[in-house]
């Protein structure tokens, strides 16, 4: 039995790098402290998730104790230079320990010195640690270089080589994709033995079920592979047909990932289905091929638009065959992305979906005839010019809910019908209740696939970011979410008790008139919070 494929607390590589760059910004960046502020509560809530790896919970341990001390000094700190000692002390030793303990093997344990010489930990890391352990408190001036060159190391050793390791593996795959298609045209032409499953192999042996996802999909859909290069060679609109040359030259590969990766089929028609709901329905994750992400997006996005058309109908042409060869399968996954998706390329393969599985023409009828006519009506308003090429305008906004409000009010009518006519009889009653859609059915055994907990059917993964207006006190007060002020209410009660102090010489109806109020707001207010 293999060994459990490892879990991660962040949803896909993207979100990962992007709490990287919060970790550690660049000198250019705006508000640099913001951005790590946004990096540890973000490692924060993967917490929630999952367990974090031992050097991202390190970092976002440090960089914490770094803004608690202004940002290593720079800025007047909110606690005491003790505290600040204590916070350094206490995170750096957890680093070291988190580091080394992961890498310790065998019954017996070695020492912390040896163990942290084999992973290249600087000696007076360890001197460090066993000085905020057994001995005094070290000086702020040592714990704040401390924390520095500790960064700088979990940056070297962690941050840089994962993140270069999707890069160096992306490139492998476009290397190996690149000969694969060389031989196979050779082998087409020769009419000759295959020799290309070797190198199929090498690509399975190089990702994971759960890496293709995120490396092979995208690269599989850029320009050069499934799409050619030529656009006389690609599909075009309304004939959505792959042509028979491009089938012979990559089922082969197709056929065998779907061997090694059983779902890989659907996989990559979720795939494409996204790319083709993009809102600039052209790009072809220019990022993904090194691109420089500084070039402008103006540029991007008029490259992009050059090759459309060709290009969304060659991917949807790869849909089609997909579909079709993958027949068996109900693929309510891929259904859900072209529902979500409804452009005329997704209503397409809608159609095809119906000829496939004809049992859900009567479901889908309603669904099909409002995006058809929300299609016709961007269709009428592009033609007069009235559209806009980014997304809808207002007044089609505003027919798409009307439109669906007629839908939903004709669905309940017909729920109210079927319901009258269960009074007359329990023959009717059986019969409604069968006509009505239930909201829960278990899904057989045979066509279960076991998804990460937290995801969507389909493996998406819902965005779960809240506004950081949120963080801001004010706001929260204003909009009427309920917070103690615990720091407001204390430095009250303390005013107050300050001014009790002062004023023991007055007379004793003088005090009781300044304590009496203090204490029956508190007590207010802890009732009010269920303190009491």
């Amino acid at each position: 039995m293999g060994n459990p494929p490892r879990t991660v607390p962040w949803s896909n590589q993207e979100e990962w790098e992007t709490v990287y760059s919060w970790l550690y910004p660049t000198p250019e960046a705006f508000e640099p402290a913001a951005m790590q502020e946004l990096g540890v509560k973000r490692v924060k809530s993967w917490a929630s998730r999952g367990k974090n790896p031992n050097a991202v919970e390190a970092t976002a341990a440090l960089v914490e104790v770094w803004l608690r001390d202004g940002c290593g000094g720079s800025f007047p700190s909110s606690v005491t230079e003790h505290e600040i000692r204590l916070l350094y002390t206490v995170a750096f030793i957890r680093f070291v320990n988190g580091i080394v303990d992961r890498a310790q093997k065998g019954v017996y344990a070695s020492s912390v010195a040896s163990v942290a010489r084999e992973l290249g930990l600087p000696g007076w890391f360890v001197d460090l640690r066993h000085s905020g352990t057994h001995d005094r408190l070290p000086t702020l001036t040592i714990l704040r270089s401390g924390c520095a060159q500790a960064l700088k190391w979990l940056e070297a050793n962690y941050w840089t080589v994962q993140k270069s390791y999707v890069a160096d593996t992306s490139f492998e795959v476009r290397e190996l994709l690149g000969r694969y298609k060389t031989i196979r045209k050779a082998e087409l032409r020769e009419s000759g033995a295959i020799k290309s499953g070797v190198i199929i192999t090498e690509i399975s042996m190089l990702l994971t079920s759960e890496s293709y996802k995120e490396i092979l999909l995208p690269i599989l859909l850029e320009t050069g592979f499934l799409v050619p290069t030529a656009k006389k060679k690609r599909a075009i609109y309304p004939d959505l047909n792959l042509s028979l040359d491009l089938a012979n030259l990559w089922f082969p590969l197709l056929d065998q990932l779907e061997g090694a990766w059983p779902g890989f089929f659907e996989d990559l028609f979720v795939a494409i289905v996204d790319r083709l709901g993009d809102p600039f329905g052209m790009t072809q994750l220019m990022c993904a091929r090194g691109v420089d992400r500084t070039k402008d997006e103006d540029t991007e996005r008029e490259s992009s638009n050059a090759q459309g058309a060709s290009y969304l109908a060659t991917i949807t042409a790869w849909a089609r065959s997909l579909l079709k060869k993958n027949r068996e399968s109900k693929s309510e996954d891929g259904l859900e992305a072209c529902l979500r998706n409804p452009t005329i390329y997704t209503r397409c393969l809608l159609d095809d979906f119906v000829a496939t599985q004809p049992e859900w023409g009567s479901r889908l009828s309603p669904l099909l005839s409002y995006i058809d006519s929300i299609l016709a009506l961007q269709k009428s308003q592009q033609k007069s010019g009235a559209a806009s090429d980014a997304a809808p305008s207002i007044e089609l906004q505003e027919v798409a809910m009307d439109e669906e409000l007629r839908m939903l009010r004709a669905r309940v009518d017909s729920v109210q019908a079927h319901g009258s006519g269960t009074q007359s009889s329990k023959v009717g009653s059986a019969a409604s209740e069968a006509a009505i859609p239930q909201t829960w059915l278990a899904i057989p055994a045979s066509e279960w696939r076991p998804c990460p907990i937290g995801s969507l059917p389909g493996g998406a993964i819902p965005c779960l970011d809240l506004p950081l207006i949120l963080d801001d006190y004010s706001f929260a007060e204003a909009a009427g979410v309920f917070q103690f002020p615990l720091f407001e209410q204390t430095g009250a009660i303390s005013s107050e008790r300050d001014e009790m102090a002062m004023d023991l010489d007055q007379p004793a109806h003088s005090a009781r008139a300044v304590s009496h109020p203090q204490e029956t707001d508190f007590k207010a207010l802890a009732r009010e919070v269920h303190l009491f």
